[in-house]
């Protein structure tokens, strides 16, 4: 009979830095996938679109500028999906009132980020 002995260490810096590094890189990953999904709903040149549908493409510049990005927040790293033109917001959420220039929006909201997030097979993990 033998006997077989082994040395069992646990490296709980070197894991906590490969977790993280995994972490991180499917943050980014999931990022991809929803800003990839907000530029397709913004892909379609019907204009003007109806209330409630993503907007119509007229230019380009709100698809092209869909991206997204992976900070560190109060509670840890998070992925952050944005649209940088200065109309964005209200496109996503609608605008009744008037702008700082005087003019009138009555304009119903036309979702293309939250509408891709719940569209993406990720929808229950932000749930």
């Amino acid at each position: 009979m033998f006997a077989v002995r082994f040395r069992l260490e646990w490296h709980q810096d070197k894991f906590a830095r490969i977790l993280e590094q995994e972490l991180l890189k499917d943050l980014d990953e999931a990022g991809a996938l929803v800003a990839a999904r907000a530029r397709a709903l913004v892909s379609s040149p019907s204009s003007p679109s109806p209330p409630g549908a993503p907007p119509a493409r007229v230019s380009g510049a709100l698809q092209a500028s869909i991206g997204h990005a992976v900070e560190q927040g109060e509670e840890g790293p998070r992925a952050v999906v944005f649209a940088a033109t200065p109309y964005a917001r209200r496109l996503e959420l609608g605008f009744f009132g008037t702008d700082t220039l005087g003019r009138r929006y009555t304009q119903a909201p036309r979702p293309f980020l939250r509408r891709a997030l719940q569209e993406t097979e990720l929808a229950p993990a932000f749930a």
